[in-house]
């Protein structure tokens, strides 16, 4: 076999080269053994699982961010109100000193 490619190669063959697959084809077919899937099942908790005490932690720690959250945008625009307040208030004072008094 090795003889006839290294002539079909060299193009010394004075014929045609046919090779068949004598293999078959390949075709993934599950078979008992070894495999990539754990030994042990994994222990999992049920749909109806309920740990109050996960539960209200996680309650508690979403409710303490959003508070959080909330507090820090109460307390940027109570500063943005009192900027435009100031500023409103010293306008006035300005105008009024610029206007003519009757």
């Amino acid at each position: 076999m090795r003889r006839l490619y290294r002539a079909a190669e060299s193009g010394s063959l004075d014929g045609v080269l046919v090779c068949f697959d004598e293999h078959g084809p390949v075709t993934p077919v599950p078979a008992a053994g070894r495999g990539w899937w754990p030994k042990v099942k994994a222990v999992c908790a049920g749909s109806d699982y309920r740990d109050q005490a996960e539960i209200q932690a996680a309650t508690a720690a979403y409710l303490r961010r959003r508070n959080a959250e909330a507090r820090r945008d109460r307390v940027e625009r109570r500063a943005a109100q009192q900027v435009r307040r100031r500023k409103r208030q010293a306008d006035r004072r300005l105008r009024a000193a610029a206007s003519p008094s009757p």
